[in-house]
């Protein structure tokens, strides 16, 4: 039963995130995943980006 009242809050509170344009926290909600592993997802692409290399002209 509490399980199904949190599914329920977190619509809930998706809808209201996406009314007001934010989008990327509605999708966060409605996936399950919490921000911490969104900040930890972006953060291990940016170090997974190539590295700019230096030409000698």
């Amino acid at each position: 039963m509490a399980a199904l009242r949190e599914e329920i809050e977190r619509s809930f509170a998706a809808v209201a995130f996406a009314e007001r344009g934010r989008v990327e926290e509605a999708r966060w909600l409605l996936r399950g995943e919490d921000k911490r592993t969104a900040q930890r997802e972006q953060k291990q692409s940016a170090t997974q980006r190539p590295r700019p290399t230096m030409r000698a002209e």
